[in-house]
C-alpha cells in the first residue's frame, strides 16, 4: 500500500482459474501520452500502484464427460473471495472511500446459469471446459466458418448446453433464469444488473466486432433452438466506449429479434451503474463510485504490460498459454483457434493454447518448478518433442479437441523432464506466433512477458533461444493493473 497525496483512484480486480485479485491506482500526470488506443494511454511513469492483494481457491474440477474434457466450478467462491478482497480494502478508507471507479476481467468462455436474484444455480462451465459437443455441431450450421463462436469451447456453446439440458434439478426458461459470463456475474453482484456484457467477453457468443453487431445467423440460431413466444426488442445502435445508456446492436438490414435474452453490450469501460448502496456502506465506497463493463483476463494482462505499438507482442504464461499481438487489422481463423478484440482503433491478434502452467502442474508443484529450473543445464539438448496439455484437446495454434498430450518418454532425471516441458511450451509459442504472422498479423518486434512463468530465468532463456526475438519481462504483471487502467481511461475521457 502505498497512497499519494491523489484522491483519485481507480481498482481493477481480476477474476482467474485459481483465484482472485484487485489493484488500486492513481495518475500522477494528468498528460495522455500520443498513444492512439484508449487502453494505452499513459506511460508507465504516469500511473501509481497504490494498493493490491490477492486471494487463492483449488483448481477447477476437470474430468471426461462424453469423450471430450469437461471443466467446472462453484461460482460461489468468486464473489465470496471479492468480498474478502473488498472487506480487506475496506480497512483503508483514505484509498476505498475515493475509489472513482472499477472494472472486472475474467476468464474468456467461462460461463453460468443465475436465477431472477443473480443466484448461481449449478456449477460454472469454465473456459477449457470442451464438452458441448452437440451444441457445437449446431452452431455450425449457422455460423461462418471463421467465427469466434465455433467449438465446443465458446461461449454460445455452453449456453445453448444450459439451456437445452437440466440444470441440477430445473430447466432453464429465458423468462426467469439468465446465463452469463463469469465478468458480468460479478458486476452484477457489485451493481445489481445482470444483463450487460462487453464486446470482449462476448465475441465467442457470436457478437461480430467488425461491424459491431449480433448478426443474422446467430438470430437465426437462437430462434430455432428457444421456444419462448416473447420477443426482446434490440436496438440498432452500436455500443460506444462514452455512451452511458444500454445498447444491445442487431443486424440493421433485417432488424429481426431473438427470443433468446442476449446481453445488453458495452464497449470495454462503459458506464454500467453506481455500486450498490448496501456494498457501498460494507465497503466504504464513495456512493457515486463507477461500475464499468469489463474484458477478458488476457486482454487486460495485454492492456497492463506497456505493449503500446503495432508489432509488440504479449506472452501470458499463467495456467494457459495465451499469445496476442497488437495490430492495425483483426485476424479471425476459427481453424486456427485465432481471433481479434478491437481495442480502440487497433486489434488485438491472438489466441490462447490449452497448454501452459496447468499442463506442468501434472508434474510438478510451483516450487517444485521453482527448485529443478535452476538446476537444468541448458547446453545439453533433450531431444524430445514433447506437447504439453492439461486434458485432451487443444485451441490454439491447432484447433483439435481430439489433440492428446504428448509427455512421454519420461526421461529419470525430473531435471531433464522439466527442461523438456518447457522447451515444449516454447516450441507451441513460437508456432502461435508463426501462425499469426502467417495469417495477416504483423511482424513481431519484441514479446512481453507476463503470469506466473514470467520469473522463471531458465524458461525465459529457452523462449529466448527457441523464438529468437526480443524478450522483456512486463513491469506490471497482473490483470487486474490491466483493468485498473480500463477505469482510470475511462474516467478521465467520460469527464473531458
Amino acid at each position: 500500500m502505498n497512497p499519494t497525496h491523489n484522491t483519485h483512484y481507480y481498482a481493477g480486480i481480476d477474476i482467474g482459474t485459481t483465484g482472485c485479485r484487485i489493484a488500486v491506482i492513481s495518475l500522477k500526470a494528468q498528460s495522455l501520452s500520443d498513444n492512439t488506443s484508449q487502453f494505452l494511454s499513459y506511460s508507465e511513469d504516469s500511473v501509481e500502484l497504490i494498493y493490491e492483494d490477492r486471494i487463492e481457491w483449488p483448481e477447477p474440477t476437470r474430468q471426461m464427460l462424453n469423450g471430450a474434457s469437461s471443466c467446472t466450478q462453484e461460482p460461489t467462491i468468486w464473489w465470496n473471495s471479492v468480498n474478502e478482497l473488498l472487506l480487506a480494502l475496506s480497512r483503508y478508507p483514505s484509498i476505498s472511500s475515493n475509489i472513482q471507479a472499477l472494472t472486472i476481467d475474467g476468464t474468456s468462455t467461462t460461463v453460468l446459469p443465475i436465477d431472477q436474484k443473480g443466484t448461481p444455480i449449478d456449477l460454472a462451465l469454465m473456459y477449457s471446459d470442451n464438452s458441448c459437443l452437440s451444441q457445437a455441431k449446431l452452431i455450425q450450421q449457422y455460423a461462418p466458418n471463421n467465427s469466434p463462436a465455433q467449438g465446443a469451447g465458446s461461449s454460445l456453446a455452453k449456453w445453448l448446453y444450459f439451456y437445452q439440458n437440466n440444470v441440477r434439478t430445473q430447466t432453464l426458461n429465458h423468462n426467469k433464469h439468465k446465463i452469463l459470463h463469469q465478468t458480468d456475474w460479478i458486476i452484477g453482484q457489485l451493481c445489481g444488473h445482470y444483463h450487460y456484457s462487453d464486446e470482449h467477453n462476448c465475441l465467442k457468443l457470436g457478437y461480430d466486432n467488425i461491424q459491431q453487431i449480433w448478426p443474422d445467423w446467430l438470430t437465426a440460431l437462437l430462434n430455432d433452438t428457444t421456444s419462448s413466444s416473447s420477443t426482446t426488442n434490440i436496438p440498432t445502435t452500436p455500443p460506444s466506449a462514452t455512451t452511458t445508456t444500454s445498447t444491445i446492436p442487431t443486424t440493421a438490414a433485417s432488424g429481426k429479434t431473438s427470443h433468446f435474452l442476449l446481453p445488453q453490450l458495452k464497449q470495454s469501460g462503459a458506464y454500467i451503474a453506481t455500486i450498490s448502496k448496501a456494498l457501498c456502506k460494507r465497503y466504504q465506497f464513495n456512493a457515486k463510485l463507477k461500475i464499468l463493463a469489463g474484458t477478458t483476463d488476457s486482454t487486460a494482462s495485454f492492456i497492463a504490460s506497456g505493449a503500446n505499438n503495432v508489432g509488440d507482442a504479449v506472452t501470458s504464461l499463467g495456467s494457459t498459454l495465451v499469445l496476442k499481438v497488437l495490430s492495425s487489422q483483426a485476424v479471425f481463423s476459427s481453424q486456427h483457434g485465432i481471433y481479434s478484440h478491437r481495442l480502440g482503433p487497433m486489434w488485438l491478434v491472438g489466441g490462447a493454447s490449452n497448454s501452459g502452467g496447468a499442463a506442468l502442474k501434472k508434474f510438478f508443484t510451483t516450487e517444485q518448478i521453482h527448485k529443478i529450473s535452476s538446476q537444468i543445464d541448458l547446453t545439453q539438448p533433450t531431444h524430445l518433442h514433447y506437447y504439453p496439455l492439461p486434458a485432451v484437446g487443444e485451441r490454439f495454434p491447432i484447433a483439435d479437441r481430439q489433440k492428446q498430450s504428448n509427455t512421454s518418454p519420461r526421461p529419470h532425471n525430473d531435471n531433464d523432464f522439466l527442461h523438456a516441458l518447457l522447451q515444449g511450451i516454447a516450441t507451441i509459442e513460437k508456432q502461435g506466433y508463426d501462425k499469426l504472422q502467417a495469417l495477416g498479423g504483423p511482424s513481431i518486434n519484441r514479446i512481453i512477458t507476463t503470469g506466473g512463468g514470467a520469473q522463471n530465468e531458465t524458461w525465459l532463456a529457452i523462449r529466448k533461444n527457441e523464438l529468437k526475438l526480443p524478450i522483456v519481462t512486463a513491469q506490471h504483471q497482473q490483470a487486474a493493473y490491466g483493468s485498473a487502467l480500463i477505469a482510470l481511461n475511462a474516467s478521465v475521457r467520460l469527464s473531458e
